[in-house]
């Protein structure tokens, strides 16, 4: 890919293994990405398996056996690398990809509060969702902590923290009442857009306090393996300025 770097470097580790009769080779890339189009470096560990000669160590075939984000394979196979994966997509602050908008959407949909399931909602209508997390708040809640690396920082990331995000909506009533049709259907909408805006306050509070804890924890993470940090950030290209009317 053009305009590509690795600041700081790319590392590497590789694990023989056999299944059945059949010999492979675990690749596992690891390091500090930074592609032509964006400002910040990004924190990539990925795997890729070949199916290799037993003797030889030749790889069979043209294709790999499969590739990509294997972390489950790469924590069973290479635990050591475990503390890695949780970083996997973050920026060079220590940042998980749109922080706060994603944490966000996924509190939204714990909440039951998202455009994708408020009742009547024109984002809501004929739709067919495919992410369970529309379905099901437990999931939601999940991908939320998963997403914000929820544990990183210990100083903020307390149950009692997290209760008062999820009872942002405390007294909000999301179906008041109304004798009028119309006029409930306006309430209803207003009241959701309303709780929208209590999750979005309460998640941008919390995510801002956590910012330099993020990066504290990235690099204690990241020092016994020797991924320079500092590389990345210094790598980091100043923000265009806005056009001019």
């Amino acid at each position: 890919m053009n305009n590509e770097s690795w600041p700081g470097g790319k590392k590497t580790a590789t694990l023989r293994f056999t299944e059945g009769e059949r010999t492979y080779l675990l690749k596992v890339d690891y390091g500090f990405h930074l592609l032509g189009g964006n400002r910040k470096p990004y924190f990539s560990i990925t795997g890729n398996v070949d199916r290799i000669h037993p003797y030889s160590g030749v790889r069979i075939g043209r294709d790999c056996e499969r590739c990509g984000c294997l972390h489950d394979e790469i924590v069973e196979r290479l635990p050591r690398l475990a503390p890695l994966i949780r970083w996997h997509l973050a920026d060079a602050d220590g940042l998980p990809t749109h922080y706060v908008e994603n944490a966000i959407f996924r509190m939204e949909q714990a909440l039951r509060v998202s455009r994708f399931v408020e009742p009547g909602s024109s984002w809501n209508s004929g739709r067919e969702s495919y992410d369970k997390a529309d379905s099901d708040p437990t999931v939601a809640l999940d991908y939320f902590r998963s997403h914000v690396v929820f544990g990183a920082v210990p100083e903020t990331d307390t149950p009692e923290a997290l209760a008062a995000i999820t009872g942002c909506l405390e007294g909000l009533d999301l179906a008041p009442p109304h004798e009028d049709p119309a006029a409930a259907h306006v309430l209803r909408a207003t009241a959701y857009v309303v709780a929208r805006s209590r999750v979005r306050l309460a998640v941008k509070q919390w995510a801002a306090s956590r910012e330099a804890g993020l990066l504290a924890a990235m690099r204690a993470d990241f020092a016994p393996f020797g991924i320079d940090v500092d590389a990345a950030i210094a790598a980091i290209r100043p923000a265009e300025a806005p056009p001019v009317a």
